[in-house]
């Protein structure tokens, strides 16, 4: 799509827009004024029956562990693997710097994710917006990252 001039046009210049939540990404990739969407991630759910984490003993049936905390981690790290892999397959691009908006609890591990140098961050990850902005259109995602963006240009 083409960007409103009221927005950052990302002139001579190629970023990704990696917009994460826990479990589901969306990346954009923004140049000369035009911003696509150009991948989606999400986790696979994991399903389990009931049964498992159960036993039965002499006094009856018992529960072990606590399963659900365990399938909500799983199916993070499958996202962040996922994440990891697709920002790989897209770094050979020549994109000079990401625009990153994820939820607090989720910013550093989404970065550690990608795979990025500890030396490199600073110079890769231009801008960090956290919060959930998953449901947000492309025009309220430029309206957030353009003050942040605006006085790094140039």
């Amino acid at each position: 799509m083409k960007i409103s001039e009221r927005f950052y046009q990302f002139k001579n210049e190629k970023a990704l827009i990696i917009v994460s939540g826990t479990e589901r990404a969306e990346i954009f990739a923004c140049s000369n004024g035009e911003m696509d969407k150009i991948s989606s991630i999400a986790a696979e759910k994991i399903e389990y029956s009931d049964k498992e984490g159960t036993y039965i003993g002499k006094r009856g049936l018992f529960r072990g562990g606590s399963l659900l905390d365990d399938v909500d981690e799983k199916e993070k790290s499958v996202f962040l693997k996922l994440l990891g892999e697709e920002y790989a397959r897209l770094k050979s691009g020549g994109y000079d710097y990401i625009a990153l908006m994820a939820p607090k609890e989720s910013v550093g591990r989404v970065i550690d994710s990608l795979g990025i140098a500890k030396g490199e961050i600073i110079r890769k990850v231009r801008v960090i917006k956290e919060g959930n902005f998953l449901h947000y259109s492309s025009e309220e995602l430029l309206e957030l990252i353009t003050p942040a963006l605006v006085p790094l240009a140039g």
